[in-house]
């Protein structure tokens, strides 16, 4: 569900003018995860890994507010 967010009253307001003004203002990380019970679920019960994987990924991404924003 998309949601405007006026920008004057936000309280990340601060960081999204900091970070607007790069060229590119993405970052990326990398984590190491180990994935070997989702891996023998998913190959036990026949269903794809990456789906697996990818939907648990997600489920904890939005988990977390700030990753649940669209620009």
């Amino acid at each position: 569900m998309r949601k405007e967010i006026n920008v004057e009253t936000w309280y990340r307001k601060d960081h999204f003018e900091f970070f607007s003004k790069f060229d590119e203002p993405f970052y990326g990380i990398t984590a190491k995860v180990d994935c070997t019970k989702t891996y023998n679920t998913a190959k036990d019960k026949g269903h794809s890994f990456f789906l697996s994987y990818l939907h648990k990924s997600l489920v904890a991404v939005n988990r977390t507010v700030q990753f649940r924003y669209y620009c």
